[in-house]
């Protein structure tokens, strides 16, 4: 017996880890990406579909503006806390903050502004001869908007806002829990800057208020830097420059003139959401009556799969994402991306990757122990309150 007890424990431990060193391996995996989604929709009765056919997943993104209760109500919106994300929620929520960001929208400075900002700062940076390494990139669209918005040039005790950002980022990649308080004192930043600026009386003492403050914070500093530091990675790998090259549209001195096709090829190529999603409550039909999905359906769409076929030039849907919940901010990133990539895209200082941090993709840093382990706990987390909610009767079918 004891002989038995002696012998198991010792095997039973080794088995454990060999199974934890498996799943924080192949994490990431795409098979174990949809294992892991698909398990939070059965437990709340629902179905999945993984649609890859384009034009199906633009019928499906404007039939539905629900994401519904999968990545980004279970992950991304507690990521994001205290910051409310245009991008996380859902439902009435989202409907009030887009009604008050297109309000906002009508207040901005026209964009061509912020393309001639972002040129000047660009050459100021490059008359420097430093790389132009991922810290520059944000740094240099942080200085931009700030700019742009407020019209204030960004001052040196303002450089925390990086390291809050990178926060942000580290925890939407689930890699780590983000530092509240850096977090915070970024919130009380925008606070700040908007109670002196022309923005404030658009909603006065609601700019307190995460659902207003957020408005400005997610969609013009946070987003801006994470997706275009991401993206500058894209264009600056040997991959993607080889992937131009055997469609023959490599990027030269004489193609910059199809810059902005460039960049949707990148986002595309490598997409900084690499999936998106769509709650359907009710049947999608062809017009012919054929049901194309199920009620009641979690549907997912690989936008970085579907990129890789994508043709050059074309997909723009694709970048942006369609229908009601498409990215509001289109316009007003390519007027940062267009006039950085042409300065710097063909410059030897280019160097995107170096120091590029908590991505949750390829192109990132090898992940740690410590990083691993916070997905799991993460995971098992949503589980277990998922699971909780099963029990005691509060998901509806």
């Amino acid at each position: 017996m004891f002989y038995f007890i002696y012998i198991s424990i010792p095997l039973t431990l080794a088995v454990g880890i060999f199974v934890v060193v498996k799943i924080f391996k192949h994490l990431r995996a795409k098979s174990s990406q949809e294992i892991i989604l698909i398990s939070f929709c059965k437990i709340q009765n629902r179905s999945t579909q993984w649609i890859r056919d384009p034009a199906l997943a633009q019928r499906v993104l404007l039939h539905s503006d629900s994401k519904g209760n999968c990545i980004e109500q279970l992950i991304s919106y507690r990521a994001w806390l205290p910051v409310l994300s245009l991008e996380s929620v859902d439902g009435e929520q989202w409907r009030r903050m887009k009604k008050s960001f297109l309000l906002l929208h009508t207040h901005l400075p026209p964009k061509e502004k912020l393309s001639e900002i972002t040129n000047q700062i660009v050459q100021v940076y490059l008359d420097t001869g430093k790389d132009i390494d991922s810290p520059a990139i944000a740094h240099i669209a942080l200085e931009a908007m700030t700019k742009w918005l407020f019209d204030e040039d960004f001052k040196p005790e303002w450089e925390f806002l990086s390291a809050a950002i990178l926060e942000w980022r580290k925890e939407l990649a689930i890699k780590g829990k983000g530092d509240m308080r850096l977090k915070l004192r970024a919130i009380e930043w925008i606070k700040d800057m908007i109670a002196v600026s022309k923005y404030y009386p658009i909603f006065e003492e609601k700019w307190n208020d995460p659902e207003h403050y957020s408005l400005l914070l997610q969609p013009f500093f946070i987003s801006p830097v994470i997706n275009i530091t991401d993206i500058a990675v894209t264009i600056g790998s040997t991959s993607y420059s080889e992937r131009l090259k055997a469609l023959g549209h490599p990027i030269s001195e004489s193609s910059r003139a199809a810059l902005n096709d460039h960049i949707i090829y990148a986002i595309n190529f490598s997409h900084p959401f690499p999936l998106l999603e769509r709650w359907v409550p009710d049947e999608l039909y062809n017009s012919s009556g054929q049901v194309l999905v199920e009620p009641n359906t979690q549907v997912f769409i690989p936008l970085d799969e579907m990129g890789h076929t994508a043709e050059f030039g074309k997909s723009q849907w694709m970048a942006f994402g369609g229908g009601k919940r498409a990215c509001a901010g289109r316009d007003i990133a390519m007027s940062i991306c267009v006039p950085l990539f042409s300065k710097v895209v063909l410059r030897p200082e280019f160097k995107p990757y170096q120091n590029h941090m908590y991505s949750g993709r390829v192109n990132d840093l090898k992940e740690t122990w410590s990083q691993s382990l916070f997905q799991v706990k993460t995971l098992v987390s949503i589980l277990v309150r998922l699971l909780k909610k099963k029990f005691m009767g509060e998901l509806k079918k």
